[in-house]
């Protein structure tokens, strides 16, 4: 399970536990309805690997990995 607090600059960061770690990052966003958009792909993609549906890239960023629906596991650099 996975739990939302916002901090003093009005930043939502996501708190979980996955894979007997302890994640805590900044879902990048102040709107309250995008951070619990956010908070439910994160929950719906941990289910989905508990059962075997979806599998973690080995050497990966979880986080992202779960936050991206599974579409990325490393983050990409912005082209200029």
């Amino acid at each position: 399970m996975a739990s939302l607090l916002e901090d003093p600059s009005g930043n939502w960061h996501v708190h979980f536990r996955f894979g007997g770690k302890r994640f805590k990052r900044s879902l990048q966003t102040k709107n309250a309805k995008e951070a619990q958009g956010l908070l439910g792909c994160i929950e719906d993609n941990m289910q989905l690997v508990r059962r075997g549906v979806k599998t973690l890239p080995p050497s990966g960023d979880v986080f992202l990995f779960l936050v991206s629906d599974g579409k990325l596991d490393a983050p990409r650099p912005i082209a200029r």
